[in-house]
């Protein structure tokens, strides 16, 4: 064996494989990110624990950054762990994690008396189409195309002028479960491979 093929076997050996070398780099300061307010680190696009998660490989740290946040921080309200809780679960489907990411999302389920947007339709359509249970699927649909507008429903912007809200809410995500039935969640959700139907942006 010549000392140059030795070399580049030994190269190989002591290099860093990919999952570490991205893990390395996920999170530089966990402790930072902890002590930051509910809206950085939940609702800036681009830090808190979605700058994490969009860096490549950096998705399972993301998911137990949330964790770490939630188990920490005691000032947290109940709408602000449901929003961690969906996208903890958001994070575990896109992964692959289906069980983990489905037992989350049954945590989110609101009293159907509190339910006046569909969310809960919305959840039980997520986990049939991750289940791949197309009967549920169609029978959440259904579901959620029935919920009634409610009234004095008059959504506007900064400014106070008149803005166009699809109603109900997540009814083209749902949609899209049912039209893209054989992609996988990541697929659906996050890479956007699911075409939209033709001269529309929902599904019949």
């Amino acid at each position: 064996m010549s000392r140059f093929v030795q070399f580049l076997l030994v190269s190989i050996m002591l290099a860093p494989s990919g999952a570490k070398a991205a893990q390395a780099t996920c999170i530089e300061n966990k402790a930072a990110l902890l002590e930051l307010d509910f809206m950085s680190f939940d609702q800036d696009f681009e830090g808190g624990w979605r700058a994490v998660a969009d860096t490549p490989g950096c998705k399972p740290e993301a998911v137990k950054l949330i964790e770490a946040y939630q188990q920490q921080r005691t000032d947290l309200s109940d709408g602000m762990k449901h929003t961690l809780r969906v996208h903890q679960a958001q994070l575990h489907a896109e992964l692959g994690h289906n069980e983990a990411a489905i037992a989350l999302f049954r945590q989110s389920y609101k009293p159907d008396e509190q339910d006046r947007s569909g969310w809960n339709p919305y959840m039980d359509a997520t986990i049939a189409f991750i289940k791949k249970d197309k009967p549920k699927l169609v029978d959440a649909i259904a579901r959620l195309k029935a919920v009634p507008r409610p009234e004095g429903f008059d959504p506007r912007d900064a400014e106070g002028n008149p803005i166009e809200v699809p109603w109900p809410p997540n009814l083209t995500i749902v949609e899209s479960y049912l039209r893209c039935f054989d992609m996988n969640y990541v697929e659906v959700n996050v890479e956007g491979q699911c075409p939209r139907p033709k001269n529309d942006e929902t599904a019949d």
